[in-house]
């Protein structure tokens, strides 16, 4: 059997566990681990994006402001900001601010809908959003990340004339 350093044979094996499962830890793993693909990924001109995902998903950097303060302390040029509207919907209190908190370390948007449906299918304001895209004057990618319901070839469609339809002039 691997030894995985947990020794449940003696009295410390609580302590153990529990810094096993530290959110401190977690941090420590992936901040060295980022750093190290980081400036690997920055010899070749590749730039990496962490996404903020909803807790139903993933128990850490969950919200924009969470993964914008972790990225800022690691403070590579070439690590930047993920968002996705359905996870920022479900996390984020507002998510206008959101995207002004996170607007110097963006690359890269999902646009998604609140019931994970295409853009203008659910509730989101994505008017709003790409309002503030442009404000901050963000010029990269923004994908559609959705259900492809009713079916794929009408989900393209419909994603994409909404949102040519509420693009900012």
């Amino acid at each position: 059997m691997p030894d995985l350093g947990l020794h449940f044979d003696h009295w410390d094996h609580a302590v153990q566990y529990q810094e096993l499962c530290s959110y401190a830890l977690y941090e420590r793993y992936l901040t060295s681990n980022l750093e190290e693909l980081s400036d690997y990924a920055g010899k070749k001109k590749v730039v990496i994006v962490l996404e903020s995902i909803t807790r139903y998903i993933n128990n850490y950097l969950n919200t924009v402001q969470e993964t914008t303060d972790f990225l800022k302390k690691i403070n590579k040029e070439n690590l930047l900001m993920h968002i996705d509207t359905h996870s920022m919907n479900i996390e984020d209190a507002d998510l206008v601010e959101s995207v002004k908190y996170c607007a110097d370390t963006l690359g890269y948007v999902h646009y998604s809908d609140s019931n994970r449906m295409y853009p203008g299918a659910g509730h989101i304001n994505f008017r709003e959003i790409s309002e503030i895209l442009k404000k901050i004057d963000y010029r990269g990618y923004i994908g559609i990340e959705c259900l492809p319901l009713p079916d794929e070839d009408s989900c393209c469609e419909l994603a994409l004339r909404y949102v040519k339809a509420i693009e900012p002039k």
